[in-house]
């Protein structure tokens, strides 16, 4: 009898281990099969990045195993001074988004002639735009820079066509009129406040110095 209970279940081990077996064997085949070849890669994000680099990454997942493709083993194509992180979104059975974070500019700005991105932590990046309305000279450009992010997005400089920061003020152009304010951003908010009001005063309009403290100048024809 004893040797009968060990008899079966030795049988009954060795059907277990066949069926584990089997059924592994399977699922792996089944798992490695082409249904699950990576067949679309959808790239997101990009604006400043290096746009080949991106989409020579996009080529190499191709045809990949997609439960073998990993952020890890890609990250070091994306070594970008634009990206800040890449996620990889998987769709099953074969569907998979590349979605880039780029470093976000607060605006762009023309120095010498090459166009480039401001960031928020002060630091700068060569943009793809060809063109700027903020150009900046002097020698204390990157300082004035700082100061002007505390106010680029005005709803006032929006308007303006042409933004020139200069070494010790900032000359607008706004069609005809040429307007001149310091790197002060409460005093330079204030004025523009004020200034729009002011403007309906006037027929003809050819200059504008919001420098003076508590006081708007307007050298122009009065209705």
């Amino acid at each position: 009898m004893k040797i009968m209970k060990r008899f079966g279940a030795f049988v009954l081990i060795l059907i277990m281990a066949f069926l584990l077996y089997y059924s592994n064997r399977v699922i792996s085949e089944f798992l490695n099969s082409p249904y699950f070849e990576v067949k679309s890669v959808n790239l997101i994000g990009v604006l400043n990045a290096d746009i080949k680099k991106m989409d020579s990454v996009s080529k190499k997942i191709l045809g990949k195993n997609i439960f073998q493709v990993n952020e890890s083993d890609y990250s070091h194509f994306f070594n970008d001074e634009w990206v800040e992180k890449v996620e990889i979104i998987k769709s099953y059975p074969s569907k998979i988004k590349l979605v880039v974070y780029e470093k976000k500019p607060l605006f762009d700005f023309n120095k010498g002639g090459v166009v480039y991105s401001y960031l928020s932590d002060d630091s700068y990046l060569k943009a793809k735009k060809q063109e700027s309305k903020i150009i900046v000279y002097g020698n204390y450009w990157k300082d004035n820079l700082k100061k002007f992010k505390s106010f680029y997005d005005n709803n006032y400089l929006s308007k303006m066509e042409k933004i020139e920061l200069m070494d010790s003020y900032i000359k607008m152009t706004d069609g005809e009129i040429i307007i001149k304010a310091g790197y002060d951003g409460g005093s330079f908010v204030k004025s523009a406040e004020r200034l729009n009001n002011i403007l309906k005063r006037y027929k003809k309009v050819n200059y504008v110095d919001l420098r003076i403290k508590n006081r708007i100048y307007v050298d122009g024809v009065r209705l």
